[in-house]
């Protein structure tokens, strides 16, 4: 037997750590490193197991598919996703992975950039000298148009591309608030916010079911690849499939993408001087985004199910436990970065932290597939978009650390001297 699991402080009756996480997830996170390597709370009654030490998330996402699967956080996704890559485990998610590996290849990738930077343009040309802009709006709308031309062929029309940016970033939400629920009864209440996320889900696996349908296998993109992998198969079973991988990137890719862009350009416009060096020194943006994905890192958390007991450290986790981690949390840890909540790109110009303190697109058997398509569009886009203006944010905004999806982020733009407004 392993040593037992400390609780968090702060626990409450009925409601757990609900309210101290409401507060402040990532902060609550970075507390419990104090407490342990692995700490017990609660979400009500429900017990999670959080690890805080570094060394132990790896070794948990590099946990076998008979030791743990994709938990609690992955059930709420696939009510939207099904059976798409992020939610599946075992021979058959590593199979799901093989037949999406082509469209990911890199020669697509430098096509994606291409795409990429059509849109970032043509953005940037539609804004005028000292307007002011919905900055989070603005990117979801690119990241939407971005993910629909270079991954499932461009099949969407402008209507069902502005319905999506303004929708997913809601249902991403609703993934992290059903997860921390204290009962799942919730999710079942006449609310408004119930009802909203049931016309959402709806309204997404209808526009979904359209590309697919749309789609006949003689392109380059996810949906063709698919089609092709899978040709022979029962038709039917066949466009599910397809349906939940195409529900899986436009919920996954359009959010944290646009996300960091923002971001990139908060810091840019809260100091001038990196402002400046950023534009001058491509390799300095290139750190720039690098701290944003580790200060700002776009996922508060994420989760995993044992199904046997599997020991971390000195602690025995018993079958069915949820595990958590957050890979916020573990990139603000003094330990590896000094000053941890201090923004400085400049910490990446040596070798850099313990590579398993940095896990900007997750680790193990279930990282990230487009994570060098999602790292390439960040810094396109900000290339793009700098090439031809400074972004400025009011003096006075400044958004906590322990925010990493605000609502908005308003700015105005002001041309860069020298390029034609």
């Amino acid at each position: 037997m392993g040593e037992r699991v400390p609780m968090a402080p702060g626990r409450q009756p009925l409601v757990g750590h609900m309210p101290v996480l409401a507060r402040d997830v990532v902060g609550f996170f970075e507390s419990l490193r104090d407490v342990g390597d692995v700490v017990e709370i609660r979400f009500g009654r429900r017990p999670v197991h959080v690890i805080t030490d570094a060394e132990l998330v790896h070794r948990a996402m590099g946990a076998g598919p008979d030791d743990v699967v994709q938990g609690r956080l992955y059930d709420k996704l696939a009510r939207v996703a099904g059976d798409g890559v992020a939610c599946t485990d075992g021979p058959g998610h590593l199979d799901q992975r093989r037949a999406l590996l082509p469209a990911f290849r890199p020669a697509r990738t430098e096509q994606f950039a291409g795409v990429v930077r059509e849109e970032a343009l043509a953005l940037s040309r539609s804004w005028r000298p000292g307007q002011p802009v919905d900055l989070l709006r603005d990117l979801y709308r690119l990241t939407t148009r971005t993910t629909a031309r270079a991954l499932l062929g461009g099949d969407l029309d402008d209507a069902d591309t502005n319905w999506l940016a303004d929708n997913i970033p809601f249902l991403f939400g609703i993934f992290a608030l059903q997860t921390l629920s204290p009962s799942d009864l919730l999710e079942h209440l006449p609310t408004a916010t119930n009802r909203r996320y049931a016309d959402v889900r709806r309204r997404l696996r209808s526009i979904v079911d359209g590309v697919v349908s749309r789609n006949h296998g003689d392109g380059d993109d996810i949906v063709s690849t698919l089609r092709r992998a899978h040709r022979g198969r029962d038709v039917g079973a066949d466009d599910r499939r397809l349906a939940d991988e195409v529900a899986t990137i436009l919920v996954t890719a359009i959010e944290p993408a646009a996300t960091v862009i923002a971001w990139t350009f908060y810091h840019l416009a809260r100091d001038p001087a990196v402002e400046a060096r950023a534009h001058a020194d491509p390799a300095y943006l290139g750190r720039v985004i690098t701290e944003v994905l580790r200060l700002r890192h776009p996922i508060y958390f994420v989760m995993r199910r044992t199904l046997r007991p599997v020991r971390l450290g000195p602690y025995e986790l018993p079958a069915g436990a949820d595990v958590l981690w957050s890979n916020a949390a573990i990139h603000r840890d003094a330990a590896a970065f000094p000053d941890p909540h201090v923004f400085d790109p400049d910490r990446w110009t040596s070798a850099g932290p313990p590579p398993r303190h940095f896990l900007p697109f997750g680790g193990g058997a279930h990282k990230c597939l487009g994570h060098r398509f999602a790292r390439s569009e960040i810094e396109v886009v900000v290339a793009t978009i700098t090439a031809r203006w400074r972004l400025r944010l009011d003096p006075d905004e400044e958004i906590p650390l322990g925010v990493l999806h605000p609502d908005r982020m308003p700015m105005s733009v002001v041309a860069r001297d020298g390029v034609p407004s």
